[in-house]
């Protein structure tokens, strides 16, 4: 069943991802989908579910910095990310991150 509380839309965008207290260099990754709660970033290498993570996003000329913690993992696909404590400046610039994705035609 559908458990998201907000609409996903998809996008094709950029994704640093760091493990949290982890001595791994972070990765570069690609962002396909994008709601208020959290993102999909797709990766042959995801990260170990509920690890928690810093991300780099980049998705139509706006950039995020935000934590999060990893929900879902897809071995050699991707994994599904929360996004964890965003301030309501990081919250304004996810809502231009969607906003600036559902606004292009499909």
């Amino acid at each position: 069943g559908e458990h998201r509380r907000s609409a996903r839309f998809s996008c094709l965008g950029g994704a640093k991802v760091q493990m949290l207290d982890s001595p791994a260099a972070p990765q570069w990754a690609t962002l396909s989908d994008i709601s208020l709660g959290g993102c999909y970033i797709e990766t042959v290498s995801p990260c170990p579910l509920d690890m928690r993570v810093d991300l780099w996003l980049d998705l139509n000329e706006i950039r995020l910095h935000a934590k999060g913690v990893v929900k879902i993992v897809h071995p050699n696909v991707g994994m599904g990310v929360e996004f964890l404590d965003l301030t309501p400046a990081h919250r304004d610039q996810l809502q231009r991150m969607i906003t600036s994705v559902a606004a292009k035609p499909a």
